[in-house]
């Protein structure tokens, strides 16, 4: 059995962290390298890392001062020793043979990437919902891996965690430093890579929704503005290698721009640059909004901003 490397980054996530380890030391494929990355908690989870350590000679932990989800994934892959690389976020937790089947698909398929289903779960009620109702498995090229991953009814995603990869393809990227919505700039590099992919909708990654986690903050900072700034240089790379995906692409671009105005808008922020920007690349796209396949709510959503971000911003927060 070849060797998976799994590496966790860890920031105060104690309530959590249990259940996120022991899902993948009990995992059917026992042929792991566990790397914990305590990224400076400040609550309990460093002696919790240390804990586990000493229970399963499988497991690695490295402690740092607090650097970030970036550069704790960054500094696991430095150690990882596998052949194959996965990720968990720590406040999440995996099926209990969601390894042993991303494994069989690579084999099967000799791919280089493969991906598997999401379930959500909804910390304030505990339901558990699955994204895709259809269970299927596919060989996919990179063009139509692209036009997955940005769909948002899909579980192909951005993210890095419900997927495993050839080492060989992810050796050379790394995450950007000190950034938020890392995955966004950094995935679409590790598919391009890829010679092979292959999905299957099965939900075995159980992504947790908690209001308090990095991305789910209600509070506007700066540092929101990473998530366009990422979304940019991937729609650019996107559209320049797969022409296509264009329209897709510059849809996919507005939701990451809108979703950014959002927070801002609800959190009483005024960047007027960033708002005026924002109407200008809408209103370069109304034809797009028109004739894309948005639900009828998120065409009306996306065309009034086209028309006018005060309008909007007003309609927003009556609505809030």
């Amino acid at each position: 059995m070849d060797l998976i490397s799994v590496i966790v980054p860890v920031y105060n996530v104690q309530k959590y962290l249990k259940q996120c380890i022991d899902s993948i030391i009990n995992q059917t494929y026992k042929n792991l390298e566990i790397i914990l990355v305590d990224d400076g908690s400040t609550d309990n989870c460093a002696e919790i890392c240390d804990d586990y350590a000493k229970k399963d000679d499988r497991i690695k932990v490295i402690h740092q001062k607090n650097q970030g989800l970036s550069m704790a994934r960054n500094n696991g892959l430095e150690i990882a020793k596998g052949k194959y690389i996965g990720f968990i976020d720590s406040d999440d937790y995996i099926e209990l043979d969601m390894y042993q089947m991303l494994y069989n698909l690579k084999k099967k398929n000799q791919a280089d990437v493969s991906v598997i289903g999401i379930n959500r779960i909804y910390e304030d009620t505990g339901k558990k919902e699955k994204i895709e109702k259809n269970n299927y498995t596919k060989e996919i090229e990179k063009e139509e891996a692209f036009s997955i991953m940005v769909d948002d009814e899909r579980t192909f995603r951005v993210a890095a965690w419900n997927k495993l990869y050839l080492k060989e393809v992810i050796e050379n990227v790394r995450y950007p430093k000190q950034k938020l919505y890392e995955d966004v700039g950094t995935t679409y590099k590790i598919i391009d890579k890829a010679q092979k992919i292959v999905f299957c909708t099965c939900p075995k990654y159980n992504y947790r929704i908690r209001e308090k986690s990095i991305t789910k903050n209600k509070k506007f900072t700066q540092k929101e503005m990473d998530r366009v700034e990422m979304a940019i240089e991937m729609t650019n790379f996107i559209k320049s290698k797969y022409p296509n995906l264009k329209k897709q692409m510059d849809i996919y671009l507005l939701r990451n721009y809108i979703a950014t105005l959002n927070k801002m808008i609800l959190d009483d922020k005024e960047d007027k640059d960033f708002i005026n920007e924002t109407e200008k690349v809408f209103r370069k796209n109304q034809l797009n909004i028109v004739t894309s396949n948005l639900k009828t709510k998120k065409k009306v959503q996306f065309l009034l901003l086209s028309i006018s971000s005060k309008l909007y911003a007003k309609i927003l927060k009556k609505c809030k």
